[in-house]
């Protein structure tokens, strides 16, 4: 796979369950915003050709600003600048919260079940994001299923030999979630785990 193909890709777990509708509401979100990622990994290998000045980048805050619109549609709520979703994992004396994540995005999907989508960049597997996304919705006591989006390639430019570097994130994190489903190890206190590749 090369970057201008921007095709999206995606794996449940456990993979002998099929998503749920909701989840599946968040790839459509992705499959909407494909145009303006393939545009961004265009200029990326444009830029690559002939380097000069910094690389194009694309954060993942706007990332989630391309599937934000779609994502509301389908009932999500979104995080905007300066507003947070923060939710509760350790309440204390009154029952005021003491300590809380915050969520990309995120849905009751049933009477008190919360769906959170974590969107990440660079950053996914570089900086192991995805399993701190992934620690923190297992200790988030109302929810039931994770939606990770990450990079079906992440490339940064090596310096000293002048050559992009390629990091194949989407593979890597499914990869380590199929190691954790099928040992039956690691029993994980969520429903299911969707990873989005954009």
């Amino acid at each position: 796979m090369t970057l201008t193909q921007s095709s999206i890709r995606w794996q449940y777990f456990p993979r002998s369950q099929r998503p749920p509708d909701h989840l599946l509401a968040v790839v459509k979100a992705f499959e909407a915003a494909a145009g303006p990622f393939s545009e961004h990994y265009a200029l990326w290998e444009s830029w690559a050709k002939a380097p000069a000045g910094p690389p194009p980048r694309m954060e993942s805050n706007q990332v989630l600003a391309k599937v934000a619109p779609q994502l509301e549609t389908a009932g999500y709520m979104v995080e905007k600048t300066g507003a947070k979703l923060p939710l509760t994992v350790l309440w204390g004396t009154n029952g005021k919260p003491e300590k809380s994540y915050n969520a990309d995005a995120k849905m009751e999907h049933a009477a008190g079940r919360e769906t959170v989508v974590e969107v990440e960049a660079g950053g996914a597997t570089a900086n192991n994001l995805w399993r701190k996304d992934l620690m923190e919705a297992c200790v988030m006591p109302y929810v039931d299923f994770l939606v990770l989006a990450v990079r079906n390639e992440y490339r940064s430019w090596d310096k000293k030999k002048g050559t992009p570097r390629v990091r194949l994130d989407f593979g890597s994190v499914t990869a380590e979630l199929d190691a954790v489903f099928e040992s039956h190890r690691l029993q994980l206190p969520l429903l299911g785990i969707l990873v989005i590749g954009y």
